[in-house]
């Protein structure tokens, strides 16, 4: 049984990443492509700079669409709006499997 809570967890804990680094680099392409174009940014900055603001930032998604008549932003919207649904549930899954496991004794 607890073999299985922390092969749970640890799928879990990567698929959760998995969905934040997708989150901010969908982010990170619709900023630097329709908001912030007179600015540079290497491969290296666009795949590594990883913050945590990336992930919470507010990107007007109907207004770019409305300016640039792009539907990608539309369909990265969506896929936004899922990943960051499936990372809060993955997040309050492993906090909750993670106090169970621990109320019934199974890390002692």
């Amino acid at each position: 049984m607890k073999e299985i809570i922390i092969i749970f967890c640890l799928i879990a804990g990567f698929v959760l990443m998995f969905c934040i680094s997708k989150v901010i680099l969908m982010k990170k392409s619709i900023i630097y492509k329709h908001v912030e174009t007179d600015k540079k940014i290497t491969n290296w900055d666009y795949y590594n700079n990883f913050d945590g603001n990336w992930f919470f930032k507010e990107v007007d998604y109907d207004y770019l669409y409305e300016i640039t008549n792009d539907v990608d932003i539309l369909i990265k919207k969506k896929q936004i709006k899922i990943y960051k649904i499936i990372s809060a549930s993955l997040f309050f899954c492993i906090i909750i499997v993670m106090v169970i496991g621990k109320t019934i004794g199974l890390f002692n």
